[in-house]
């Protein structure tokens, strides 16, 4: 009985009022929403204006694979919080934790796999993808920029899943956090990579 209780205390989804959890958890989650669309637009604006039109052709022909990155990465994500918060219901927090573990570990090693299988095949995905040859084609760039996203993949699909599990966890904040510090990185670091690197 105790147990219980500990848990409903611990919990603001088992305790604070459906309307109350409703401002608490939409209202981070369409901020990392605009936030994430706020990234993409300011990368567009530094690589349009720092590399010009093929840059912009790069990244949209990198585009699948992060799409692919992020379908995976939600279906663990959205997968495992669902888990957890049944577990977290049950009081049965000790499986909870180790679902937590489990999302991390599969995350990671997705990503890994993800980024090794697209690195061998990158020229022919790239290709498919739309990217064209030739010197005023998008292929170079495809295969300078993709690298770089991909190495990044299983660093992605683990912040991606986790954020999903803090929220079922009962912390929208900190997966908005999250969100917001890389934002924030990517404005400061998006400049000094395209303009002075």
């Amino acid at each position: 009985m105790d147990k219980t209780i500990k848990t409903v205390r611990g919990n603001p989804l088992a305790a604070e009022p459906l309307g109350r959890l409703l401002i608490k958890f939409a209202i981070p989650s369409v901020l990392s929403m605009l936030v994430d669309a706020l990234y993409n637009i300011v990368d567009q604006i530094f690589i349009g204006r720092g590399v010009g039109y093929l840059g912009i052709a790069a990244t949209t022909v990198t585009f699948p694979f992060v799409t692919i990155l992020l379908s995976i990465a939600t279906l663990l994500g959205i997968g495992g919080s669902v888990y957890t918060s049944m577990n977290l219901g049950a009081g049965k927090e000790a499986e909870a934790e180790k679902t937590l573990g489990t999302v991390f570990t599969l995350s990671v090693a997705i990503g890994i796999l993800f980024t090794v299988i697209c690195l061998t095949f990158l020229k022919p995905l790239a290709l498919a993808f739309g990217a064209t040859k030739g010197a005023q084609g998008s292929l170079s760039y495809v295969l300078d920029y993709a690298p770089i996203i991909l190495l990044g993949a299983p660093f992605s699909m683990a912040a991606i899943a986790l954020s999903s599990m803090a929220r079922a966890c009962g912390s929208p904040i900190l997966a908005m956090g999250c969100f917001l510090v890389g934002a924030v990185i990517n404005l400061v670091l998006d400049p000094i990579y395209i303009f002075g690197l």
